[in-house]
């Protein structure tokens, strides 16, 4: 009986350990094609603006689409144009950089990561927007 009980407590503590394995990292779990799935601003928008907005975040939702590979490079395509650069995430897991071949970088602010869906917060033309991205 105590050497079944020994064998009950081995395999329990190799499934816990197992486990610790078990979740991907962030830099795992980004690689793949996202598109955009929802687009929300934080702020206030004039009216008038809120219209414009809402026309180029509906084109983004529907031609935009990043693709994250396991070298660390990055396409983002936006109707006809790619774009192609490098990705990181931070060590602390809340940020995610882009630095693009022509040049720019942007950082974005984690709010959410899951293997199927980020939601990071943007500020452009100072309205700062949450965008959630839906894996392919």
């Amino acid at each position: 009986m105590k050497t079944l009980s020994y064998f009950s407590l081995l395999f329990a503590i190799f499934s816990l350990l197992s486990c610790f394995g078990c979740k991907e990292t962030p830099e795992k779990q980004i690689v793949g094609t996202w598109k955009i799935a929802r687009i929300e601003s934080t702020e206030q928008i004039a009216d008038d603006q809120r219209i414009a907005y809402q026309r180029i975040w509906d084109e983004m939702k529907e031609s935009s689409k990043l693709i994250f590979h396991n070298d660390n490079t990055v396409e983002t395509k936006y109707g006809e144009q790619l774009l192609k650069g490098i990705w990181a995430v931070s060590r602390d897991g809340k940020t995610l950089i882009l630095k693009m071949q022509e040049g720019t970088t942007a950082t974005y602010f984690l709010k959410e990561f899951a293997p199927d869906k980020i939601k990071y917060e943007e500020n452009v033309d100072n309205i700062r927007t949450l965008i959630t991205l839906q894996k392919q």
